[in-house]
């Protein structure tokens, strides 16, 4: 665990409640020490303690809320970082065992194997086939655009052909040609200095043999080298996780734990190598002079596969790491906000249960000063206004700090919503992002396999002289090297299926589907189709994207011979997008009960996380969250299914050229949705609204009379102080078989025993009593001292005669003896009733007499 006292100065919130609270120590210092040189002799030591023993907890628990605020966003994003380029980089191992299979690149080794060169005739062909291959790099690239150089070496290094023409290297002596030569995996990957780019320090490299054939025991002919746009890359997924004005930095490391790349290299350059922090929430660490707060996340891996043991690392300089720049808890209902503050893991207990400590120190505080007050009315000598002032300012101390603490707490309990509705929209950003980028990937894999030499030449044939054995072969060892597919189907000009990968009654039927047509209309190899996402009999009836390309002819007029349909296994594939986008509890874990959606902009449901919402089911939401630009989002706390969840929303914004540049549009919205809170089907009572009360004020020397007021069922009363001797909390009451209603029971004060009744019953309210929040007044009847439960005791004005009006024959209930009119004759305000202790007594003692 950290001691997060030593960070107190870098959090603002926390660093000016201290300040109030240090001042506010000041005045119950002078308030101590004044209370025992007031002639009622009150002692404030007890309080003054009670309080700063609470706002040591209170402190402790706004330190710790802040930082754990602030560091489990930097864990999220620094996890992110790595898992979005791990699973970028799963692809690549994919694509370069595909790549090197290629009967392009197969063919031109061969033909450079079998030719001497020795003619003018055989030297031009050897152009043109390397200036044709180098345009084949090209397709590919311009396709699969996340890499920048296509290189073709033979067994000894000898360079065949490449994309590039910037780099004039003939040979090459990098160990990953003797890796990939003899790999028995199916990709050989490298991150490091390569002679093949003499002028690029480190490159990212996915190298694999090229056979002459898939036999296993072909021989090999060379190796495919296949470089990476690393620095491009994570720049991209940088600007994605990094706000403009946000302090922090991310970087990536190696296992060494040195930076390979930064999303600011001036700030954080590459190279420097930093301690990483895996273990614990966070670490304080100091670079080149200066105090940062870090934090570094491996990769969770994807389908297996985790890379070259790189991770995700953010910093932040200590002065700005507890910056709060979320503000969205503004928008949250009250009653939503209350309820997560009730009843929500969010909040820890210890911090709950502050409100409630400050609030039973300020009951017993203002029943001490009430008391003091009724002290002071019944001593018969001296002048007491320096006491009564006393216990004026120790009530406002009280009060103050109490508002201290509850206002610290408040804006706690919405920065750590806010954060959570900020935290949720990140994640839904993350869900788009991931499906962005995957589906990025099925763009590219339908247009390049329809580039196919094999598929364009037998498509360009007969239907009777096609071999339909050989095209499914193929089609079957694509779909078997890219399992997120369902069906590869591949189909002439008119519609109909030639060969399937999976499924062959679809074989000989023709396809009506608007995909098709669109298809079949394409002339261009850059461009593509992709369906609605609906029900197709592709994909047994279940929604679906089935994205498509046109199959043009080899020969000079490039005319559109077929198309290929990959009918994309959305149901297993979304729902695993959105699993790895919702957030990790404390084990790492999904936060029990999250859950997440695709949506279109009509409420209509693509995917979901679990089975608990279907494809094609309508989501009921408020339209906000389908509504945001590309590349925005929204958040919101809601009631959902009997449930309060944070939701966040995020608009798919396109990923490199993919429905940015590339012509194709389909807006897509994810939701994440975290539990919070259980709605309140019945609400915790709201307490009672209290009124403010103008009382008269006494002038010069005019006669006054000293009243004590208390609050029975939210309604402000009063009586003479003279008529009261204290007030007591915490009291059990001992109940008395067969009494009255009224009469509560018994208490013992001072070595005799007292019946307590209640007014609140008096006055046809409630009669429980609840020792940890009700009042017991002693007062003194003529025919004894008697017990008044009510909620709480207030003030204890002083009311000038004149103010007072006799409320006898005005039809009142007896126990009301007179009431206070206010100076300003306003008569919209309710008046002070005053009550008669000796007609509550008469009550009591009858009740009592009889009950005996």
């Amino acid at each position: 665990m950290h001691d997060h006292t030593q960070l107190v100065r870098h959090i603002e919130g926390v660093r000016t409640y201290r300040e109030h609270l240090s001042k506010l120590s000041e005045r119950w210092d002078l308030l101590t020490l004044l209370g025992h040189m007031s002639n009622i002799g009150m002692d404030m030591s007890a309080t003054k303690e009670a309080f700063w023993n609470l706002t040591d907890e209170l402190m402790r628990q706004l330190i710790e809320e802040s930082v754990r605020k602030n560091v489990a966003s930097f864990s999220s994003i620094a996890k992110v970082a790595v898992d979005i380029l791990i699973r970028n980089l799963f692809e690549r191992t994919t694509d370069i065992g595909f790549l090197a299979t290629d009967d392009e690149i197969r063919a031109y080794i061969a033909f450079l194997k079998n030719e001497r060169f020795e003619s003018d005739a055989k030297r031009e062909e050897r152009r043109i086939r390397k200036e044709l291959l180098t345009l084949r790099f090209k397709d590919y690239v311009s396709k699969y655009s996340v890499y920048d150089d296509i290189v073709l070496l033979d067994t000894q290094g000898a360079v065949l052909a490449r994309l590039s023409s910037e780099y004039t290297i003939n040979n090459s002596k990098d160990p990953i040609i003797t890796e990939a030569l003899h790999t028995g995996a199916e990709y050989v990957e490298a991150y490091r200095y390569s002679d093949l780019f003499p002028q690029t320090p480190k490159s990212l490299l996915y190298a694999y043999k090229v056979k002459a054939s898939s036999d296993d025991d072909a021989p090999v002919l060379g190796v495919l080298c296949l470089r990476f746009r690393f620095e491009d890359e994570m720049r991209g997924i940088f600007e994605n996780l990094k706000k403009s004005g946000d302090a922090f930095e991310i970087t990536l490391l190696d296992e060494q734990g040195c930076v390979i790349a930064s999303s600011d290299p001036y700030h954080i350059p590459v190279g420097v190598c930093v301690s990483m922090e895996l273990q614990r929430s966070f670490a304080l660490m100091r670079l080149h002079g200066r105090e940062y707060v870090v934090k570094t996340c491996a990769t969770g891996g994807y389908q297996g596969y985790y890379g070259p043991g790189w991770f995700g690392h953010v910093m932040a300089p200590v002065e700005y790491a507890f910056e709060s720049q979320s503000t969205q808890a503004l928008t949250v209902e009250p009653q939503i906000l209350r309820a997560l503050t009730l009843s929500s893991t969010l909040f820890p207990k210890a911090l709950a249960t502050i409100p409630k400590q400050a609030e039973k120190i300020q009951h017993e505080l203002n029943t001490t000063v009430w008391n003091g007050n009724v002290k002071i009315a019944n001593t018969k000598s001296g002048d007491n206004t320096f006491s009564k002032s006393l216990l004026h300012e120790i009530s406002l101390t009280g009060s103050a700090t109490k508002e201290i603490f509850e206002s610290s707490i408040a804006e706690l309990n919405a920065t750590v919503v806010g954060s959570l509705l900020e935290n949720v929209r990140f994640q839904a950003a993350l869900a788009i992002d991931i499906m962005d980028r995957n589906l990025y990937e099925r763009a590219n894999d339908c247009r390049w396999w329809a580039l196919t030499t094999y598929f364009r030449s037998q498509l360009a044939l007969e239907p009777q002289a096609r071999d339909v054995e050989a095209i499914s072969a193929i089609l079957s060892h694509i779909n078997a090297l890219y399992t997120v597919y369902a069906n590869l189907v591949l189909f002439d000009a008119s519609g109909t299926v030639v060969a399937c990968s999976n499924d062959e009654r679809w074989v000989s039927q023709t396809l009506q589907a608007p995909w098709v047509r669109q298809t079949l209309s394409i002339t261009q190899p850059q461009r593509y189709s992709v369906s609605d996402f609906a029900k197709t009999p592709l994909y047994e009836g279940r929604h679906t994207y089935i994205y498509c390309a046109p199959v043009l002819s080899l020969d000079a007029q490039k005319s559109t011979v077929g198309g290929i349909a990959i009918v994309f296994d959305a149901e297993p594939q979304f729902s695993a997008m959105l699993r790895d986008a919702l957030p990790a509890g404390s084990e790492g874990k999904s936060v029990e009960g999250s859950f997440g959606l695709f949506c279109d902009r009509s409420r209509n449901v693509i995917a979901c996380s679990d089975a608990r919402v279907r494809s094609g089911d309508v989501i009921a939401l408020d339209e906000r969250f389908f509504t945001p630009q590309s590349g925005s989002g929204h958040s919101a706390a809601v009631a959902y299914e009997g449930q309060y969840y944070v939701v966040g929303s995020a608009s798919c914004h396109g990923y490199r050229e993919y429905k940015t540049s590339d012509g194709y549009r389909n807006d897509v919205i994810a939701l994440i949705f975290i539990p919070v809170a259980k709605v309140l089907t019945h609400e915790a009572p709201i307490a009672a609204i209290q009124r403010e009360y103008a009382y008269p004020r006494a002038q010069n020397d005019e006669e006054a009379v000293d009243i004590s007021t208390f609050y029975i069922n939210g309604k402000l009363y009063g009586m003479n102080s003279r008529d009261i001797v204290c007030s007591l909390t915490n009291q059990e009451i001992t109940k008395i078989l067969g009494s009255s209603d009224i009469y509560l029971g018994i208490v013992s004060f001072e070595g005799r025993t007292l019946p307590v009744v209640s007014l609140r019953k008096l006055i046809n309210g409630s009669e429980g009593y609840d020792p940890a929040s009700d009042t017991i007044i002693v007062a003194q009847s003529t025919r004894g001292r008697l017990g008044l439960v009510v909620d709480r005791v207030f003030d204890s004005p002083s009311i000038p005669k004149r103010s007072i009006e006799s409320s006898a024959g005005m039809g009142l209930k007896l126990i009301t003896t007179a009431i206070v009119k206010p100076d300003n004759g306003d008569t919209r305000k309710e008046l002070l009733s005053l009550l008669d202790v000796e007609a509550i007594a008469d009550r009591v003692f009858k009740v009592h007499e009889k009950s005996a």
